[in-house]
């Protein structure tokens, strides 16, 4: 394979997140019929630390290498028909990957799993590919365990281009799984002072529900019509978008979200809900972003770094 060209790329340094990451992309790429490539970059990440261990200097520049050659391995066990590559550099991850993202089909990730401080599980690794990444980029925790009632895949919609690229992708994800797919749309607004004139807030409230469920049909009338075979079931609530999607995600397969990453701040490139949701949902967590917009905020940020 050149490089991940078209097929799954992996992150692996050895850490449960990073093995959880493996088995889940092994696993896609072997019900979509995909080429795998694990990448261990190791400029910063030190890897033999986190482990508790001082590498000694003799044998520092073959850890790496053995490390890649058992996750290889280990690929190859679990899905010997799969096209199983994998590299060992000594630049860093995060641009390794982003730099792999433009010829590859999906970036898979690992992060640390629930704690009592959620807002900071998700590592800087795995948040600068999902804010940077041409292609969608799957974050799976190392708490993460796959069970057979979780057959449904979660996609929120609200009804823009970079949600449809997000629903696109879960269609075909609860294709090739043959699961069920949820349409997600949470609001919260005030509609106090909404413009419809009608007798009660109860009245406003319903129009305004009818207007969303609405949006929320006609952003998948089309795939719908693509994938026939996939049960799909709006959801329209009024809650907290993110709380919304973590209850959801409770009983999910796969929770898919979109991202409206805009302008040449790097640190603003991930919107809230999406980052939000990766670092507290219970399942694992595809971020898709439009090819169009994500190429473009890539190059906004570059023009600003």
């Amino acid at each position: 394979m050149n490089h991940g060209a078209h097929g799954i790329v992996v992150g692996v340094d050895g850490s449960p997140s990073s093995d959880a990451a493996l088995d889940w992309a092994v696993e896609d790429a072997r019900r979509r019929r995909l080429p795998l490539h694990l990448v261990h970059a190791r400029g910063l990440d030190n890897w033999w630390y986190a482990a508790g261990a001082v590498a000694p200097a003799e044998l520092a520049s073959d850890l790496p290498d053995e490390l890649l050659r058992d996750r290889v391995a280990r690929a190859k066990a679990l899905a010997p028909e799969l096209e199983v590559t994998g590299e060992s550099n000594s630049d860093n991850a995060a641009p390794t990957l982003i730099t792999l993202s433009e010829r590859a089909d999906t970036i898979v990730l690992g992060a640390r799993g629930h704690g009592t401080l959620r807002g900071v599980l998700l590592g800087s690794v795995s948040m600068q590919v999902v804010a940077h990444a041409h292609c969608p980029v799957v974050v799976v925790r190392e708490d993460h365990r796959p069970e057979r009632e979780h057959r449904r895949i979660v996609v929120a919609v609200d009804g823009t281009a970079i949600s449809s690229a997000a629903v696109e992708y879960a269609f075909a994800q609860a294709a090739e799984r043959g699961t069920d797919l949820v349409a997600m749309h949470a609001w919260w607004a005030d509609l106090s002072g909404h413009p419809h004139r009608l007798d009660s807030l109860e009245d406003q409230q319903a129009a305004y529900v009818e207007e969303q469920r609405r949006m929320v049909a006609e952003s998948v009338a089309g795939y719908a019509e693509k994938y026939p075979q996939v049960a799909v079931h709006h959801r329209v609530v009024r809650a907290q978008p993110v709380e919304a999607l973590v209850t959801e995600s409770a009983a999910a397969e796969l929770l898919v979200v979109g991202s409206r990453g805009r302008g040449g701040f790097r640190g603003l490139l991930l919107g809230s809900v999406s980052l939000r949701a990766l670092q507290q949902a219970h399942c694992p967590v595809a971020v898709v972003r439009n090819r169009e917009h994500a190429d473009a905020a890539h190059r906004t940020g570059e023009a600003t770094s």
